[in-house]
């Protein structure tokens, strides 16, 4: 059995975390509209988040030595381990120990980014591959052929709609966490709709109870 994961707003709190990037710019005097403006602005001319252009324009637009920003963003992406939800780190040592099961982080987002704050915090052990892309991750869902025997665990809805529309063997677990991004964003073809990673793991266990 394979078990696939989300990294952001599924086991890391993104919220916090940009809110602790936006506290500490602020020392700098760039105000949280600056900071979201120009990270939305980023985000919509590439597709995904890329820190390095994000930091260059606020410097160039606040007239701010760049390196004093990426010292300040390397510093709360050291402290990752913060924003881990309270319930990641008991989930992810249980489903490690179910026994021959494949665990997989399947993140969106340039790859030093994601790559930096997975290290951080400290849970990269509990997986046995992560997946960090920029393309579609349909495309590489599709590459595994026994796809029934696969559990996603996602916060996006329309993200699980799309994947149960083509790979309708597929489990898919919405995480509907309260007051994250994406809670009414809505869907329609989930499995098994979750609010912690606890309610996530007995649906786990039913689906493998259920198989033998």
């Amino acid at each position: 059995m394979k078990i696939i994961l989300d990294f952001d707003y599924t086991l890391f709190n993104a919220q916090d975390f940009k809110q602790a990037l936006r506290d500490r710019f602020s020392l700098f005097g760039i105000s949280s509209e600056q900071f979201d403006d120009s990270y939305f602005t980023i985000k919509q001319q590439l597709g995904y988040y890329n820190y390095n252009k994000h930091l260059k324009m606020l410097a160039q637009n606040n007239k701010i030595n760049e390196n004093d920003l990426i010292l300040s963003f390397q510093e709360i992406v050291d402290s990752a381990r913060e924003f881990l939800y309270p319930d990641s780190l008991f989930f992810l040592k249980t489903i490690k120990n179910i026994p021959d099961a494949f665990i997989y982080l399947l993140t969106f987002g340039q790859d030093k980014l994601q790559q930096s704050k997975i290290e951080a915090s400290g849970i990269k052990k509990y997986f046995d591959k992560i997946i960090d892309t920029t393309n579609s991750k349909m495309d590489l869902l599709k590459i595994d052929r026994n796809v029934s025997d696969i559990v996603i665990i996602n916060d996006r809805g329309k993200e699980i709609d799309e994947i149960k529309q083509q790979l309708p063997p597929v489990k898919a677990i919405w995480l509907r966490r309260p007051y994250s991004l994406y809670f009414n964003e809505g869907c329609r073809q989930k499995d098994f709709e979750a609010s912690t990673l606890s309610e996530a793991l007995s649906f786990i266990k039913t689906f493998i109870n259920n198989k033998d």
